[in-house]
């Protein structure tokens, strides 16, 4: 009787399964930060890579030993495979060997806390109550993490973590821990963010304050001043918030500093977005007609205005795309943001014909997400449309507006996966 060798048989269909969900875990942790993506492309993402990992399922044994190979090349899409395969065996062993290959640098540590968002509730949270009670302060931070990708209120053991100064000493820790008050909204554990606002690290600080607006204290504005005007790695969320909280006379001051600094052009039509005043629309009209610019200043006014830039014919023909950059402008040379490279050009004569077309309906008095004017809480219609049919910055920016407007509202992950899991 012939005996097949399964592992020689179906071996090279279980890498395939690793090479693919790895490398499609990578496109959707891309996807989820680039502002042309909606839920719908999001969620086609998602299903594609669990029905990688459903096929691994088939051969757990083998699935273990192809992606244990894999992960040896220490890459975020890697070690996410990994991770799924140690989580959902419940092997102690299994999970340690992922979790020391996941401590290797930030980008393998991501995929372990995406593996933790993306599987079943039943599979994961046997393990973040031990975790966040650890001696070891890596597994108190995958397990905060854990429920802040989650939102999951780990409620007296967050308090606890809190207190404990020995564990704070890991700035990493502190920082996620202060992040997850906010994204929470424990208004309990607002002296704890005071306190850490007194901080000697930024990120410290900068977390503190971020928590602090979240829970309605406007007070701590002025902490973030610094984080807005100098580039660093909390540019983006710092004028991301603090425009959505500042008064008009605060955010224009701090916008002219932005604006006649050097390379912050791009962060200056950001801060317009969120600032939402129909009064800086000339500024990125402006802006339109400078190649480097034109792409964010076109999303910026579509934050304000509501636009849709092709279904309204407000885009660049290709033949304009395509023209050479002016041989006095070298656009390698400028800054630009992330995520917005697969954005719509805007034509700048057809947009300003536009506005002039629907500027009556904005008051100048009045700041604006999207055509809605920001007075009050969103509707409920308004909100579920966004976040159906949104592109990504827009549901993203829709969740902190409306965890800013309404005391009562959670900060909805607008990142969290799309297939349907538990």
């Amino acid at each position: 009787m012939l005996t097949l060798d399964k592992t020689q048989l179906f071996g090279h269909i279980v890498e395939q399964h690793v090479n693919d969900a790895a490398f499609l875990w990578l496109q959707r942790s891309l996807a989820v930060k680039h502002a042309h993506h909606t839920a719908a492309s999001i969620a086609k993402l998602d299903t594609r890579v669990q029905k990688h990992l459903n096929g691994l399922m088939l051969s757990p044994r083998q699935a273990w030993d192809c992606a244990l190979e894999a992960a040896e090349f220490r890459e975020g899409g890697e070690v996410f495979v990994l991770a799924i395969q140690a989580l959902a065996s419940g092997d102690k062993q299994k999970i340690q060997v992922a979790l020391d290959i996941a401590i290797d640098n930030p980008d393998t540590l991501k995929g372990f806390i995406s593996a933790l968002g993306w599987l079943p509730k039943e599979t994961v949270y046997p393990w973040l109550q031990p975790w966040i009670t650890s001696s070891h302060s890596i597994e108190r931070y995958l397990s905060v993490s854990a429920c802040s990708v989650r939102r999951l209120d780990p409620q007296t053991y967050l308090t606890a973590l809190l207190k404990d100064n020995n564990h704070l000493q890991s700035i990493t820790l502190y920082a996620r821990a202060l992040r997850l008050i906010g994204e929470l909204k424990r208004r309990d554990l607002a002296p704890v963010l005071a306190e850490a606002q007194a901080h000697e690290h930024p990120d410290v600080v900068f977390w503190a304050c971020w928590s602090s607006l979240l829970l309605g204290d406007r007070s701590v504005l002025h902490r973030l001043e610094p984080y807005v005007l100098n580039p660093g790695p909390m540019q983006t969320r710092a004028i991301e918030i603090a425009f959505r909280c500042l008064t008009p006379t605060q955010a224009w001051a701090w916008l002219n500093q932005l604006n006649n600094a050097p390379d912050q052009t791009s962060q200056t039509a950001l801060a317009l977005a969120h600032l939402g005043d129909p009064q800086g629309v000339n500024w990125l009209l402006a802006r339109m007609e400078q190649p480097p610019y034109r792409k964010v200043a076109g999303e910026a006014f579509c934050m304000i205005t509501g636009a849709d830039l092709e279904r309204e014919g407000l885009t660049c023909h290709q033949v304009d795309v395509d023209q050479p950059p002016s041989d006095d402008v070298d656009d390698e040379d400028i800054p630009t943001l992330d995520g917005y490279e697969n954005l719509p050009v805007p034509d700048p004569n057809r947009v300003s014909h536009y506005w002039q077309n629907v500027r009556h309906q904005f008051d100048r008095s009045q700041k604006y997400f999207l055509g809605q004017s920001l007075g009050q809480p969103f509707e409920p219609q308004f909100l579920q449309t966004t976040v159906n049919h949104g592109r990504q910055h827009q549901r993203l920016t829709l969740a902190l507006t409306h965890a800013l407007l309404d005391a009562k509202a959670g900060y909805a992950n607008m990142k969290a996966p799309l297939y349907n899991a538990t």
